[in-house]
């Protein structure tokens, strides 16, 4: 019997059997989060709805609380890898060649994207991307632009 199968709930009516979440369901949900699927992929392996998975995570609080720890965690190794390519860092490359392993030390140099990427959404009031631009304001230097009739436009 494949495992699927075996989560399988029989019910008296008829149509698609339910899939009852139990410990064992919370468990292949966690695994398969923890691997790096996505939600949907989850619920395509289960043969469940969307709406039935986030049911689900809304009415179990196991459930819930698991899969938020391991999105935290995720996130948090994101932010991690982010803030090394942001500001550069160490690598050991271990090559093989007929005469044996040799390794050695390489630098991976600040990528700037990162750098530019951590600091505009950690320091918005100093990073920001994007320009102010106030319509209203008046210029700094007073015109005086020349018409073909010989007056100015100030005039």
């Amino acid at each position: 019997m494949k495992k699927s199968q075996e989560i399988i709930k029989p019910s008296n009516k008829s149509g698609r059997p339910s899939i009852v979440c139990d410990n064992r369901v919370i468990k292949i949900i966690t695994d398969m989060l923890i691997l790096g699927a996505e939600h949907k992929e989850v619920c395509k392996a289960l043969g469940i709805s969307a709406s039935t998975y986030y049911k689900w995570r809304k009415e179990n609080k196991k459930l819930s609380n698991a899969i938020e720890e391991i999105e935290h965690l995720q996130t948090d190794n994101v932010e991690k890898s982010l803030y090394k390519r942001a500001t550069g860092f160490w690598v050991t490359e271990t090559t093989t060649n007929k005469s044996g392993e040799s390794t050695k030390e390489r630098y991976i140099v600040p990528d700037t994207a990162a750098l530019i990427f951590w600091l505009t959404n950690r320091r918005k009031d100093k990073w920001q991307n994007k320009q102010v631009h106030d319509v209203n304001a008046r210029p700094l230097v007073k015109r005086n632009v020349k018409r073909f009739d010989g007056h100015t436009e100030d005039e």
